[in-house]
């Protein structure tokens, strides 16, 4: 069931559509298509999503675990976007909107300069970007290494990743061992890395038109097998420093405006979270030779925690949930007291940074332990 959200019925739209063959799932990017793109592009503004005559707002008779409302945001009779808004927790600003580019058009629009149209046309207010996730496909890795060799001498010990963490690991094992996904990083990490045979993916789940043409686009040979290297960002507050120029920045959509940021800060996840190195039995990992990804791969940034504020970890995460738990358990026993409780959570999530995920946690189906 659609309720509609616009000031008017019969809302008059664009003459010229954003991207005309998109109903095909061509692409006609406004940019050229570089090796890497993007998967995921979700963002937080402040504001509402009022009266425009380029677009139409239908609120969906749905909600979310953090959210009262979600609304469907159409172009042309084409839902290009979803707003969740309204938080329902006292903690949230209630002017928190938070906006998410449906996946067709992360592959067949400029998703970025799309974002930032929305904030122009309903005069919103940038947060942050809560999600993005970037990628890049191919057949295989530099010097013909495949993705199944990547893994298996990964698994083997051959490789070592550098540093540590859990990883997840998927194949199977009817006519010999055959991989099929690597993850590194946890549900709740800031920071997730994924490669995996996308094109199985495609033939088990959804096949996607636009994600095959944009392979093919970049050069992909995609009447075989082809793989996907991804890297999902929950948390965009890190700093950049160029290697170049020690220019510091904090990503926000004007800076994933220019691809060679998009290539520069997909390079510097890889290298940090999904580096690997011969394992010749020497005594640090340094000294290793490193096995190289792509032919193209250069460093040109670093993402580092800011310095001006505490850094956030599992601990402060743990003690977040249970004073959530606190919270809802004591609610009820007295107006002030309830109140003199959020306020202490509301200033301990802003002190370690965990607005992004006191939100993300919620909506992707995790429950207050």
């Amino acid at each position: 069931m659609l309720r509609n959200h616009t000031l008017e019925n019969h809302i008059s739209h664009p003459i010229s559509p954003l991207h005309p063959l998109s109903n095909t799932g061509a692409i006609l990017p406004s940019r050229s298509v570089r090796n890497v793109g993007i998967d995921w592009l979700q963002v937080s503004f402040k504001g509402r999503l009022a009266f425009s005559r380029k677009y139409v707002v239908k609120e969906l008779d749905i909600e979310t675990k953090i959210f009262k409302k979600v609304s469907g945001i159409y172009y042309n009779d084409e839902l290009i976007a979803t707003a969740t808004h309204s938080p329902k927790s006292p903690i949230l600003d209630p002017a928190l909107l938070i906006i998410k580019i449906e996946n067709k058009q992360l592959y067949v629009s400029d998703s970025v300069r799309l974002m930032q149209d929305f904030q122009k046309e309903f005069n919103l207010t940038f947060v942050n970007i809560t999600r993005i996730d970037l990628f890049r496909d191919f057949n295989e890795l530099k010097f013909g290494l495949t993705a199944n060799n990547l893994i298996s001498r990964f698994v083997k010990g051959e490789y070592l990743r550098k540093g540590k963490g859990e990883f997840r690991l998927i194949g199977n094992s009817c006519k010999g061992i055959d991989y099929s996904y690597l993850r590194f990083g946890g549900n709740t990490s800031d920071f997730q890395v994924y490669m995996y045979n996308k094109s199985k993916e495609m033939r088990e789940v959804k096949h996607k038109p636009w994600v095959v043409e944009r392979a093919g686009v970049v050069g992909v040979d995609t009447s075989r097998d082809f793989w996907r290297l991804e890297v999902s960002c929950k948390n965009c507050k890190k700093e950049v420093v160029s290697l170049q120029s020690g220019e510091v920045k904090v990503p926000d959509l004007a800076y994933f405006e220019d691809d060679r940021n998009v290539q520069s800060y997909y390079y510097a996840l890889i290298n940090k979270y999904f580096g690997f190195c011969h394992n010749t039995g020497k005594s640090r990992l340094s000294r290793e030779k490193p096995v190289e990804i792509f032919s193209e791969e250069e460093e040109e940034v670093k993402v580092y925690t800011p310095t001006n504020c505490i850094s956030s970890n599992r601990t402060n995460k743990m003690v977040l949930r249970h004073l959530e738990n606190y919270c809802e358990f004591m609610r009820g026993e007295s107006i002030l007291g309830d109140l003199d409780r959020r306020v202490f959570v509301e200033d301990y999530i802003h002190l370690h940074g965990l607005e992004d995920y006191y939100v993300n946690k919620v909506s992707l189906g995790y429950k207050l332990l």
